[in-house]
């Protein structure tokens, strides 16, 4: 069972999803030419299991990688990654729900339609530039006319206000999941173009080049110190740890903004040396007690990277 857990985190599975949409495609053409609504929920069924397995997937591949970068992790807090899911997977299928009711009430017709109309109309042109043999009276193309979008929602003539009720209100919720996907997506695109440094991310002025000029470092607020600068016995812990850092780094190996001290120390292959459980003691101190460290530790950064060499 383990290995077949490895298999699953390891692999993308791409080949399994692909025919998990190929199949519920299938099913859908079948329900076109059959008219059976038999055939496309069985469709809608096999779409929702695939965007299921592919959520659930991801979720195992990311803990998977989580583990296996942070191997001094004993285990993951279960109760916040069950409330996290739980979540996800609720506004997913509101989400969901919501897009197949109104997807399924489109008027699909009229759209097909305006389509043809479309592409008949620049066919003609097209044959009427190559084949220009006079003045001809142009044909006039009559496009047929739509109904609005409200009119072509399947009513019956005696509706309880039960049932119009649920109508609006799953219409209602069907606008506000697109109107939340729009927000979703501007929102990844504003975070995509704007970079914010966070608490937990790192710090690029930790890895300027040792050139660099104090003019082109621009305060962020008035009564902040700089690192680069900093004198303290934390800042000089800070810039011994990524001096070393820096000199192990093989060309065309950058580390992350959301990496941990110890998957830096593995991109940069610091773990195999002996010195390095000290320098990494020092600077887990210098980073989370800002106040806490004293000149032994500073010495024990010391020690730790003479041992490096």
């Amino acid at each position: 069972m383990n290995k077949l857990y490895q298999f699953y985190c390891r692999h993308s599975l791409a080949v399994f999803h692909v025919i998990l949409l190929a199949a519920a495609g299938g099913l859908c053409l079948v329900n076109y030419y059959t008219k059976d609504p038999f055939f496309a929920d069985c469709a809608y069924a096999v779409f929702v299991v695939d965007i299921f397995s592919v959520l659930i997937h991801t979720n195992q591949q990311g803990i998977y990688d989580y583990m296996r970068m942070n191997k001094d992790v004993s285990h993951v807090p279960k109760r916040q990654i069950y409330l996290i899911n739980t979540l996800l997977l609720t506004g997913f299928l509101i989400l969901t729900g919501g897009c197949m009711f109104l997807f399924v009430h489109l008027p699909y017709r009229n759209v097909i339609d305006a389509v043809k109309t479309v592409f008949v109309a620049v066919i003609r042109w097209i044959l009427q530039l190559l084949l220009r043999k006079g003045s001809a009276p142009e044909e006039e193309i009559i496009t047929q006319e739509t109904e609005p979008f409200f009119q072509n929602l399947p009513r019956s003539q005696n509706v309880s206000w039960f049932a119009r009720i649920l109508e609006y209100l799953f219409l209602i919720i069907a606008v506000v999941s697109i109107a939340a996907i729009l927000v979703l997506l501007l929102v990844a695109i504003y975070r995509k173009l704007t970079s914010r440094r966070e608490g937990t991310e790192l710090d690029k002025r930790e890895f300027v080049s040792p050139k660099m000029e104090r003019n082109k470092v621009k305060r962020t607020s008035s009564g902040e110190k700089l690192r680069f600068f900093d004198r303290s016995t934390e800042g000089r812990i800070r810039k011994l740890y990524y001096r070393s850092i820096r000199r192990r780094l093989r060309s065309g190996k950058t580390p992350s903004r959301s990496m941990t001290p110890s998957q830096i120390e593995a991109l940069a292959s610091l773990s195999q040396y002996p010195g390095a459980d000290q320098l990494h003691e020092a600077y887990e101190k210098a980073r989370y007690d800002t106040e806490g460290c004293a000149k032994e530790d500073l010495e024990k950064a010391k020690e730790g990277v003479s041992r490096l060499t």
